[in-house]
């Protein structure tokens, strides 16, 4: 229903391509990837920060004329990550996804979640976990 009301086509994204750029690994067409910096105080003392592991990939014109910005969230590295690995594992990323959209039928604004891929990677945590990406 989410991909619907933004005017994207459902069935197009659960096909390879569709799932390509769910998953980071493509694309969209006339999409330029970009990693945001934002500064603010961390443990105290003001720093330049940024989206470790946040993509904007794109921006959606809905049906009705409004704009959202699509993002990937876990899907490797960007110039802020800061020695991390930007990835995440699938069980942040569900938990994400359960939560925005429980946050959504609360009528709580909030950011919306259109899906969560695995990505066939191994994530090292503690332990090896499946990697996915939400978006």
């Amino acid at each position: 229903k989410l991909a619907q009301s933004l005017g994207l086509d459902a069935e197009a994204l659960k096909r390879e391509a569709g799932v390509a750029i769910l998953a980071g690994n493509q694309n969209p067409p006339g999409g330029v990837p970009l990693a945001q910096a934002y500064a603010g105080h961390q443990f105290g003392h003001f720093t330049m920060l940024g989206d470790g592991r946040a993509i904007l990939i794109g921006e959606q014109i809905t049906p009705s004329g409004r704009r959202y910005d699509l993002q990937l969230k876990g899907s490797g590295r960007t110039p802020y990550s800061r020695g991390g690995d930007g990835k995440s594992t699938l069980g942040p990323m569900l938990r994400e996804y359960m939560i925005s959209e429980a946050m959504y039928a609360l009528k709580i604004p909030s950011t919306r979640s259109l899906a969560v891929v695995t990505t066939g990677e191994k994530v090292y945590r503690e332990t090896l976990l499946p990697g996915a990406v939400l978006t």
